[in-house]
């Protein structure tokens, strides 16, 4: 039980349908790149990596599908992703496992259900050229970019938004074995589809974003119910998984269904195209036909598409997801801005409320570039949000539920924008991890390190610094798996002030006092039911 109510409004539930959420945490697709190798299927360490973000508060998972191989192959640092492959009945018995063990923190999943790395089709022609500029059909554009919803150039200091992945990366991207017959068969499933379209054996030949590519192919006529039925097909895996529902991103350039909404990146002359209500014509099909076919259990949470002054309004926006909102059970709304830049307001959470002053009542979340729990807890608490998607700040914490269990939110470790979790380069040595909590990566075998403790010893830390005060408090700690539990050396009373830090001989001492002795047989999973991580406001 919480023994602070600061946070009250960041750990109530939530109901979804007929599944709750046991906090306002969602945890984003926002996975570091270097978490697995090449197993395709949630190895150990993604299972790991996303049960400590469970403990610490997380209710659902965004989590990200990347179910063709082929990908790496591709461009800048989107080759080091965790590839899957839901395909490989094997690999399936790896996703229940994930599944489950979510499950077992009272944690929901829902995996992104977009196509676009399985399957070559775009909104426009590929061999019209963007009547607004900034190449052909394939009508690319990062915001802010050419031909993105912000229009002009790129900033110079950010690095390059990556575009659709799989096959529509630029260069040619080799096909092993194990992944060729799946998208070949895929691609030629696809009515009216011509032979020689698809890739020649052995490679994918794909153009540069905004040129056109060999096997691209401009979806239309029978394509869209082929779309729609791969698409349910796609998330009844998941659902037979035991998954909890599905992802459907529409956030400008990130994937096919979200071009649709803006004229810069949909210039189609059909009832798919033109006025704002073809635009959104296919998306609300996607959705419609996504909840008759996964029936009223199956969850399905949306990425909002951005807004722009011209082409796609807010007002626009709040028409579009007022059609969703019979479909839909969870909105995240994300402002495109620099993560390197603070920002004393949270432009998404103002957005969240005016969307909800229109009579938007699907629940809210925002990914937030808030760096401190308090102003999180606030706007739900204003009722400006529903909850919220920190994915950097549970990153480096790996004590959150510590902290929001006892209103100790001075002690988290804010993050500081290096990004190397996303990868150190795109074309030069690469290497990836998290700056400030070293366990991330780590946290599935980190235990293997140390000699479990077998026999309880005194311990006397020499330095009082925060290293010095650290290790005491690591030391005392039961937690993980039986490794520590050491006493300290000496009575409380023995234990000199340390002024400087504002900590006194109870700090250090830390948990109560144990006997000598063995600790107790408390089985391999007790640190699951009754973690006892206690750092509080003690450095």
């Amino acid at each position: 039980m919480p023994k602070s109510d600061r946070y009250a409004a960041l750990t109530q539930p939530l109901k979804l349908r007929n599944k709750v959420m046991k906090s306002r945490f969602v945890y984003p697709v926002a996975q570091p790149h270097f978490l697995q190798a090449n197993e395709t299927y949630p190895a150990d360490s993604i299972i790991e990596y996303y049960a400590n973000r469970s403990k610490n508060g997380v209710a659902l998972i965004l989590m990200h599908d990347l179910t063709n191989l082929d990908q790496r192959y591709a461009g800048m640092d989107c080759g080091h992703f965790a590839m899957y492959d839901i395909d490989d009945k094997g690999a399936q018995n790896g996703f229940t496992q994930f599944a489950e063990y979510m499950h077992l923190m009272g944690t929901l999943v829902c995996p992104e259900l977009m196509l676009d790395n399985r399957l070559p089709l775009q909104v426009n022609d590929p061999d019209v050229p963007n009547p607004n500029g900034g190449g052909f059909g394939f009508g690319h554009g990062p915001m802010g970019g050419p031909g993105g919803p912000g229009g002009g150039e790129p900033d110079d200091d950010q690095p390059p938004m990556a575009g659709p992945m799989g096959p529509m990366m630029g260069g040619e991207m080799p096909i092993d074995s194990a992944s060729d017959e799946p998208l070949r068969n895929l691609i030629e499933g696809a009515p009216g589809w011509p032979k020689e379209t698809v890739p020649p054996e052995g490679k994918i030949v794909a153009g540069a974003p905004g040129s056109p590519m060999k096997g691209t192919r401009q979806i239309k006529g029978e394509l869209f119910e082929y779309y729609i039925q791969a698409m349910i097909e796609h998330a009844k895996t998941y659902q037979n998984l035991n998954f909890d529902g599905g992802y459907v991103d529409f956030m400008a350039g990130n994937f096919m269904l979200g071009k649709f909404f803006y004229p810069n990146m949909n210039w189609r002359t059909d009832e798919y195209g033109g006025s704002l209500e073809n635009r959104c014509r296919f998306p609300l099909e996607v959705l419609r036909r996504l909840r008759e076919a996964l029936g009223n259990e199956f969850i399905l949470a949306i990425n909002c598409p951005n807004t722009q002054p011209e082409g796609f309004t807010e007002e626009d926006c709040i028409w579009f997801l007022k059609q969703a909102e019979p479909y839909i059970d969870l909105i995240q709304l994300r402002h495109m801005h620099s993560d390197h830049e603070p920002y004393p307001v949270c432009t998404s959470a103002e957005q969240s409320a005016r969307f909800k002053a229109a009579g938007i009542k699907t629940p809210i979340f925002v990914a937030t570039y808030y760096k401190d729990l308090d102003n999180l807890n606030r706007i739900i608490a204003e009722g400006k949000v529903d909850g919220v998607a920190p994915g950097h700040l549970m990153i480096c914490n790996e004590n959150m539920g510590d902290v929001l269990r006892d209103g100790n939110g001075e002690d988290i470790n804010p993050c500081i924008e290096c990004h190397i979790c996303r990868g150190s380069s795109s074309t030069g040595d690469w290497m990836s991890h998290c700056t400030i909590n070293p366990l991330v990566g780590m946290e599935h075998q980190a235990w293997r390190f140390i000699k479990p403790v077998t026999k309880l010893k005194k311990v006397a830390v020499i330095g009082g610094g925060p290293g010095g005060m650290k290790c005491a408090l690591w030391l005392k700690e039961p937690y993980p798996r039986d490794l520590r539990g050491h006493r300290r050396a000496g009575r409380p009373d023995q234990v000199r002030q340390l002024s400087h830090l504002q900590v006194g001989a109870q700090a250090v001492s830390g948990l109560p006092e144990e006997p000598d002795g063995p600790q107790g047989d408390r089985g391999p999973h007790e640190h699951l039911r009754h973690p006892r991580n206690d750092r509080s406001r003690r450095l």
